[in-house]
């Protein structure tokens, strides 16, 4: 299990979907995310009432 993985299932549910990953020279990864707009994007539960 990543150490991010939480924050990274938020982030999906927030409308934001992977790109890419880039890979350092230190030997991390950084996940690459956009903004789903449109059709593309998935509802968001609903906070509350």
């Amino acid at each position: 299990m990543a150490a991010n993985e939480a924050s990274l299932a938020l982030l999906t549910r927030l409308g934001f979907a992977h790109r890419r990953d880039i890979e350092e020279g230190d030997g991390t990864t950084t996940r690459c995310l956009a903004v789903v707009r449109g059709e593309g994007r998935r509802s968001a539960p609903s906070m509350g009432g």
